[in-house]
């Protein structure tokens, strides 16, 4: 499949730049749909049918969608949503007329030079980095948040118990009344790239019942100075578009918004 990935990675339209094999997933034989002009692969997951694609044009897109969509009809026994990425914005009101509603709309954020940020003593008292053992009580506090940002749903145990795996990773964590109500998954990457490596603020949540108190920002300055100690000159973020309070918080800090990089997601219920 790893092929397959890389000749989609050409196509003029696709969802497979930033992915391969491994984060995909193994996907058989009847859920791959292959001609010369596109390429759909159909992932189910728990919860979704999550399709991966390449077309050389908009018309190649909406063909092989088509087939696909028919292909997940005859196996949707459980009536399970139907998740697609990296929408380009000329196809969004075609796919409405397909029963496609936007899932996110994400903006990326560059902060060009991490050193000319003042890392600050954090605002919330307790910020620390997450131990091995507390990572259940971190996805816990990314699930209080389902719904608050556009798509939104929260991380399983599994996903903050392995992001902490890689050396380049981490976890900031706020503390309140014995217990985590804050969280900031952090990552640098890009050692080797021309501009130096960056600081990637990936996810930051704050249980509902401690917004408000500056632990948000704490979280943000912490993992930042978790970035520059490993090198890190540059840091990048991506929110949705219509995420203000959180726009608004990475503005405030020194972040940016960069003209045209946008990634858009689309599901149909």
């Amino acid at each position: 499949m790893e092929k397959l990935i890389n000749k989609g990675q050409k196509y003029c339209y696709t969802s497979l730049l930033y992915t391969n094999e491994e984060k995909i997933g193994y996907i058989g034989s009847d859920g791959i749909l292959e001609e010369q002009e596109y390429i759909f692969m159909i992932k189910e997951e728990e919860n979704q049918f999550h399709i991966h694609w390449a077309a050389e044009t908009k018309k190649d897109f909406f063909y092989g969608l088509e087939k696909s969509l028919k292909l997940i009809e005859k196996n949707n026994t459980n009536e399970k949503r139907i998740y697609i990425e990296f929408i380009p914005k000329e196809f969004i009101k075609d796919l409405e007329k397909l029963g496609f509603k936007i899932n996110s709309h994400f903006c990326d954020f560059w902060l060009e030079d991490i050193k000319r940020i003042k890392v600050h003593r954090p605002l919330f008292g307790d910020i620390r980095l997450m131990k091995e053992e507390e990572y259940r009580e971190v996805a816990a506090v990314t699930r209080s948040c389902k719904g608050l940002s556009r798509g939104f749903n929260g991380e399983k145990d599994i996903f903050a118990k392995e992001w902490i795996q890689n050396e380049n990773s981490s976890i900031v964590v706020a503390e309140s009344d014995n217990k985590i109500v804050g969280v900031c998954f952090m990552n640098v990457y890009g050692f080797e790239g021309d501009k130096g490596p960056v600081a990637w603020v990936r996810e930051v949540a704050v249980h509902p019942n401690y917004q408000g108190k500056g632990i948000g920002y704490s979280l943000i300055y912490y993992g930042l100075n978790w970035g520059k100690e490993r090198g890190a000159i540059r840091s990048f973020l991506a929110v949705d578009s219509i995420n203000y309070n959180a726009i608004k918080l990475y503005e405030k800090i020194g972040y940016k918004k960069e003209d045209g990089s946008e990634e858009i997601s689309m599901v149909k219920e």
